[in-house]
């Protein structure tokens, strides 16, 4: 005779420490992420929840419904790093659901890779409050700028009528534009 037994929930085990918290292993229950291996699970008066789990796929899970602060590093040196996040394989990816995604720092902020794009309907660098951005330096080997509406390309003769003015047999001519523009 097998010792094993059929019923998948055998290997179920639970520890229920009061109404609001509970340690589980071996549930074989089918969620989005597949059964659990262990969870810890737990709720507040308010019924909010918080989870976390590790699944037989390989995906570990820490989720809450309520608000989840991440606080780290008021022991830690100056020069050290406090919260450090490191992908071995694949990608780390941010989503805000419903709203933006805010990145704020007292000092640098880097951005350093092999390359960066920036996607959006529409792009802002800066601003012009008191004390906002007072600079901007671009800086390499080659600077490409394209476009046919704007300021910018309008004073680098990218825009079709200051190509139309300022070109070669333009209505300006380009040694005015050069004496004017100093182009």
């Amino acid at each position: 005779m097998s010792n094993k037994s059929s019923d998948p929930q055998d290997g179920r085990s639970r520890e229920v420490f009061g109404p609001k918290f509970a340690i589980e292993a071996g549930n074989p229950d089918q969620t989005s992420f597949g059964p659990e291996a262990f969870s810890l699970k737990g709720t507040n008066d308010d019924n909010t929840n918080v989870l976390f789990s590790h699944h037989e796929n390989n995906v570990t899970r820490l989720e809450t419904q309520g608000t989840f602060e991440f606080t780290s590093g008021c022991k830690a040196g100056g020069d050290s790093k406090s919260i450090f996040a490191l992908a071995q394989n694949g990608d780390i990816e941010i989503n805000a659901a419903t709203g933006g995604v805010h990145i704020k720092a007292n000092s640098d902020l880097i951005l350093e890779a092999k390359n960066i794009v920036l996607k959006g309907v529409s792009i802002q660098v800066g601003d012009q409050f008191a004390h906002g951005t007072k600079e901007i330096n671009l800086t390499a080997t080659t600077i490409q700028v394209s476009g046919k509406k704007g300021n910018l390309p309008q004073h680098l003769k990218l825009s079709w009528g200051a190509g139309i003015s300022f070109g070669p047999g333009g209505f300006v001519g380009q040694a005015v534009s050069d004496k004017f523009f100093g182009k």
